[in-house]
């Protein structure tokens, strides 16, 4: 994220966006695109994680969003992601990002709009031991493009976020979408591929069942600490903050 150039990341929607990359490429100065090329589940965390919280970012030009529909993603949403770049494609030390469930259909979209120079990261790689997928030569040879897989980051990388953070460039909030306390940790675990993606924040301190923030408001029904949670959290956009953490760990019982 250090260099010039444009960084377009692709997501399956039944995994959660990266949307720590969000906060990250557009304060180095990158033109920004995040793509969802299926459904509502990745939509409606988007508006909580991405538009909500970086309005200017989304409508000022520096963070563009699109939502693609389902079908055909290699024919129809390439061709409409290559407009973006006003069909010349990812240019140089320009990036194309892979995240989620990393169909073939998916890598064969991310290397059609690779411009010259593009390269093609397969982040946080597959289980599947025999995924394939086609690889243009062409374009390796005469547009220079390239592929690459990496996985989290270095110890260096982490104090670098952390320096962020501290300086208010990144909001490590943005992540987390489920709070729960030390005897949902084991569930949440084991039942971890079957829980929509996102962080879940473990309190080790007490016991507390493991919440999605948005369901909060739901339960303030029966509840009126979830209700006073929800509060806390919709004055901060829907994001977990430090008051609603003050309250949890003052009102929910030590473990």
């Amino acid at each position: 994220t250090r260099d010039s150039g444009d960084f377009y990341t692709l997501v399956r929607a039944y995994r959660f966006p990266g949307t720590g990359i969000t906060r990250i490429s557009p304060r180095n100065n990158r033109q920004l695109a995040v793509g969802f090329v299926t459904g509502d589940i990745a939509l409606i965390n988007l508006q909580t994680h991405v538009i909500r919280p970086f309005p200017v970012l989304a409508k000022g030009g520096v963070l563009d969003i699109v939502s693609l529909p389902d079908g055909d993603l290699v024919a129809a949403s390439a061709d409409g992601l290559l407009v973006l770049w006003d069909g010349k494609g990812l240019q140089p030390r320009k990036t194309v990002r892979l995240q989620g469930g990393y169909p073939v259909a998916l890598c064969l979209q991310g290397g059609r709009i690779l411009g010259r120079d593009g390269c093609l990261n397969f982040f946080a790689g597959p289980t599947d031991t025999s995924l394939s997928a086609r690889v243009n030569f062409y374009d390796v040879h005469y547009a220079s493009t390239h592929v690459m897989g990496t996985t989290g980051g270095n110890t260096d990388d982490m104090r670098e976020a952390l320096r962020m953070a501290e300086r208010g460039q990144l909001n490590p909030a943005v992540m987390v979408t489920h709070v729960g306390g030390l005897d949902s940790a084991a569930e949440a675990t084991l039942r971890l591929p079957d829980k929509p993606a996102g962080k879940k924040l473990i309190y080790t301190g007490i016991a507390m069942p493991l919440t999605a923030i948005d369901d909060f408001g739901s339960l303030g029904v029966s509840d009126k600490r979830f209700a006073k949670v929800d509060s806390l959290c919709r004055a901060k956009g829907g994001l977990w903050n430090v008051e609603a953490e003050r309250y949890v760990l003052e009102n929910w019982p030590a473990i």
